[in-house]
């Protein structure tokens, strides 16, 4: 079939470079992640910066990300618009590898509306938006590389494809540990009715290094098991996670873990979409290419499954397989014009919400960038040794969530030992506690001093 024409490209090309110019303008930061690592390193030459060997691991082991993201803060960590155009540049490469995998086994038609669904869709703007997210971003990148390598091993059996695919694998690896899917990734690929089945010995070895890569950071990582935020469970949170992921494309919720709506309500509706979404993909394209497509999606979320939360970036790889199962859909002759127009539906569905998240992603930059400055204002305006110790109390309207993921965390700020703490009231702050009052614009003010500076 050949690629759409006219209107429909020039369309996609403006809504893409809308959404795309709505997370530039983000001015801020979401999270301590960024702000903490920036201030380690603020003033540091470039010979000074402590980045990752291969040989390094503690709670992570993220090398290749984590230097990644430490030479981007360190080049533009004071501009937050150009550490969003690196990431957004990132996506853009991913977006790329989403149409070249797609338009080598599907068609040139169902790679451009894929890439462009890929590229705005609700499932890939948590990663693009935050920062540090990077990890799944060049993760996801070695991925499709991967799989790129894989498919072109099994249609000419090369030595030179074989060995690519391993270093894909070792280098998605290094990005993030939940990269070690791409053995089933490969798996299913090979099952497609558009390849041959070769390139089980190569198929073996990854499998065997991502095994025993499995091992060593689980077994192996003592610090895994007391970690509140990323300690394994299987009990009590694949079940939990599992719903969130599979509502949240379709739910009215435009970030994980905040919905006004309630949880209960949220994802019944989420779950009746995308269980309607999944009817409606599997008539359209039979039922044997909607389950291929749907273990493509679910395999990069399997890790992540085990963790004590859920967090939307670790949906973007699990977004290229989405796409292409809705721009497949839209696409095809077959099913007739209502199931066309239902998945349009979903689509529109899942781009309004992706936009929606880049506002929200962009108001809350606006509101953290602020609220840092002051605090770093504040820090700095204090004579007093020690510890600077602050008591945070919102005034009505303020979503204080957002100010406490980016300052409670905080150890230091601008090289002082700093201490945060929230309370709805100034009255409960203790003797050598400042009170702060909070804006719903981020700004930050001093009520009341409980102890010289």
């Amino acid at each position: 079939m050949p690629p759409p024409t006219g209107g429909p490209r020039f369309g996609w090309l403006l809504l893409f470079i809308a959404a795309q110019a709505v997370l530039l303008s983000n001015p801020g930061y979401f999270c301590h992640d960024e702000i903490e690592l920036l201030d380690r390193i603020r003033g540091l030459a470039l010979s000074e910066l402590p980045l990752a060997s291969p040989w390094d691991y503690g709670l992570f082991y993220r090398p290749l990300g984590y230097d990644a993201f430490l030479t981007t803060l360190w080049a533009f960590g004071d501009t937050p618009q150009l550490v969003h155009a690196v990431s957004v540049a990132e996506h853009l490469l991913c977006t790329g590898l989403v149409w070249l995998l797609v338009r080598r086994t599907v068609g040139a038609r169902v790679a451009f509306w894929a890439a462009a669904l890929f590229s705005v869709s609700a499932l890939s703007v948590h990663a693009v938006a935050w920062a540090a997210a990077v990890y799944d971003r060049l993760a996801t990148a070695w991925l499709l590389c991967g799989c790129l390598a894989w498919l072109r091993l099994l249609e000419s059996p090369r030595l030179g494809w074989g060995v690519g695919l391993v270093v894909c694998q070792i280098a998605a690896l290094m990005c993030k540990e939940s990269a070690a899917v791409l053995p089933l990734l490969c798996l299913v690929l090979q099952r497609t009715d558009r390849v041959r089945h070769r390139g089980t010995a190569v198929l073996v070895v990854l499998t065997s290094l991502c095994g025993a890569f499995a091992v060593w950071r689980v077994l192996g990582n003592p610090e895994q098991a007391t970690s509140d935020s990323y300690a394994l469970s299987v009990e009590s949170n694949v079940l939990r996670n599992a719903l969130v992921y599979l509502s949240y494309p379709f739910a009215p919720v435009l970030r994980v873990g905040w919905n006004e709506l309630g949880r209960t309500l949220s994802t019944a509706i989420g779950l009746a979409l995308a269980a309607g979404f999944v009817v409606t993909t599997a008539a359209s394209l039979g039922r044997r290419r909607t389950f291929a497509l749907l273990l493509l999606a679910v395999i990069p979320v399997l890790p992540v499954l085990l963790l004590p939360k859920a967090e939307g970036h670790y949906l973007y790889a699990s977004s290229a397989a989405v796409a292409t199962a809705l721009a497949w859909a839209i696409t095809t002759q077959r099913g007739g014009r209502w199931r066309a127009a239902l998945s349009w539906g979903f689509a529109a569905v899942l781009v309004l919400h992706g936009i929606a998240t880049q506002v929200l992603y962009s108001m809350d930059g606006r509101v953290v960038r602020r609220t840092y400055a002051d605090a770093a204002a504040l820090v700095d305006a204090t004579d007093r040794a020690g510890t600077c110790r602050f008591q945070v109390n919102g005034e009505p309207g303020t979503r204080i969530w957002v100010a406490r993921r980016i300052l409670q965390p905080l150890r230091q700020l601008h090289g002082r030992p700093v201490s945060f703490s929230f309370a709805t009231s100034p009255e409960g702050a203790r003797r050598g506690v400042r009170s702060l009052a909070l804006s719903p614009d981020g700004s930050l003010r001093e009520l009341l001093t409980t102890a010289p500076r």
